[in-house]
């Protein structure tokens, strides 16, 4: 399948950023949130949410999550096998090999927010992961702090509940921008910006994905 006209992964879009302010990563982050509550009304779990599975259309902002090769039908029960990425994975998993749906996909939202904001990956190492105590380089808002800690927490029982990121006060309010000024084609001659609304408060197998300071391996 070819790449879309005019897009980038995330990876590469927040290396040549180098992190994202707070607005832009809302207005990709709502999107991706969004998608997957899309694919989990379909019975699918994608099971390797990442930034290099999420393409950009640098002119809109729009985000498309691509690659499930390592997606499943959605169920209940415990799943016991594992072909994501392991540092978007979450303790248990590292721990007995055994993850539920949910938890599971909230703490990789969590890696991923932090990615944004932070320019990279929280953990790299297994003992990292089973810590689950990210160290912030850059600043950042205590909304945006909170939402990322609800995800990344180590109890799975403890984590935000996956149809209530849309709800936290960071994702449902705030301004939400996304400027295009990356020179990924040469039809791009021009910064752009676009909106998106506030939310309603209603509502292939790797051991490491490619953190900017060290390569899958």
């Amino acid at each position: 399948m070819e790449r879309p006209t005019n897009s980038i992964d995330l990876f590469n879009y927040i290396t040549q950023k180098r992190f994202l302010p707070e607005q832009t990563a809302r207005f990709l982050m709502r999107q991706v949130v969004q998608t997957i509550e899309r694919c989990h009304a379909k019975g699918v779990i994608h099971r390797d949410i990442k930034d290099e599975n999420l393409l950009i259309d640098v002119n809109t902002g729009e985000v498309k999550l691509i690659d499930f090769g390592s997606g499943s039908f959605l169920h209940e029960e415990e799943y016991t096998d594992f072909t994501g990425t392991r540092v978007y994975s979450p303790p248990e998993l590292i721990k007995t090999n055994k993850y539920t749906a949910n938890p599971y996909t909230v703490w990789s939202i969590g890696i991923l927010l932090f990615d944004m904001v932070q320019g990279d990956i929280p953990f790299e190492l297994d003992e990292e992961i089973c810590a689950a105590k990210p160290n912030y380089r850059r600043l950042i808002s205590d909304e945006c702090r909170h939402l990322i800690e609800s995800c990344l927490q180590l109890n799975p029982n403890e984590r935000i509940k996956l149809e209530d990121i849309m709800c936290h006060p960071w994702l449902a309010q705030g301004e939400a921008k996304f400027c295009s000024n990356l020179p990924v084609a040469s039809s791009i001659s021009s910064s752009s910006c676009q909106d998106v609304p506030a939310a309603s408060s209603q509502s292939s197998s790797s051991s490491s994905s490619s953190s900017r300071s060290q390569q899958s391996i």
